[in-house]
């Protein structure tokens, strides 16, 4: 065999070598540049050394992975996983949902819709114009409401002006203002009004259980004249969950 020969057996020995390449199960030491043919199998457990691996290296180490940056819940080893490998669970998940469930009335030729009105309110209490329950996805949790809400106020005379705000409820009982009480100028003709913005959950609305409501609510802000009310279907809320 003549030494061309001889160097290519010693090459193709060499390649051999590092396809049979058996981690050790010693923790924490470092075993250096190996190059990893695909379909090679790894003996003991693998972690990835974090602190060191970059975006154009990986450095691999005896141990189980317990925690990578961005990545929480580690599953331990066991039977069900990869050998000795562990598989991680990505948790931080966010999911919005968009809803328009308000004033579903009879179709129109506009396609513009309003809820059957509640007329006749007087200045005793707020009341309710259109409550809408909304169920919440399993394995989730609210983080906030983004809304967009119209609705549309008359009344029997141009006497006193028209109080109105939206609300949200956990039970239905208890309720937090999304938007602090507003006044529209007494007039008898229904005009509309509008509001928009962001909620975080937060006293009587913490979004936790299985469903929650969100209404318009109305009254007169006087004696003289009683209040009409309701809500207009461009309404809508979009909530954003992130998975527990």
């Amino acid at each position: 065999m003549d030494v061309s020969q001889e160097l290519l057996a010693l090459q193709a020995a060499v390649s051999e070598l590092k396809t049979l390449i058996t981690l050790a199960a010693n923790s924490g030491v470092d075993i250096g540049d190996v190059t990893l043919n695909a379909g090679t199998a790894l003996a003991g457990k693998v972690g990835i050394d974090q602190a060191t691996a970059n975006a154009n290296e990986v450095v691999v180490k005896s141990g189980t992975i317990t925690a990578v940056t961005g990545i929480t819940n580690a599953l331990p080893a066991g039977t069900n996983n990869m050998g000795d490998v562990d598989v991680l669970s990505v948790i931080d998940t966010l999911i919005t949902k968009t809803r328009h469930p308000f004033a579903k009335g009879s179709l129109t030729t506009d396609g513009v819709q309003y809820c059957t009105p509640v007329t006749g309110i007087d200045n005793s209490a707020y009341v309710a114009v259109e409550t809408i329950t909304f169920q919440q996805p399993p394995g989730m949790t609210l983080e906030e409401i983004e809304f967009g809400l119209t609705g549309a106020l008359g009344a029997s005379g141009a006497v006193d002006a028209k109080l109105w705000k939206w609300q949200a409820s956990d039970a239905g009982t208890d309720w937090e203002d999304l938007i602090a009480e507003q006044s529209l100028a007494a007039a008898a003709a229904y005009a509309d009004v509008s509001c928009s913005g962001r909620f975080a959950p937060t006293g009587n609305f913490l979004g936790t259980g299985s469903s929650f409501q969100v209404r318009m609510v109305a009254k007169s802000a006087g004696a003289t004249n009683t209040v009409n009310a309701k809500t207009k279907n461009s309404s809508y809320i979009i909530c954003k969950y992130r998975r527990t």
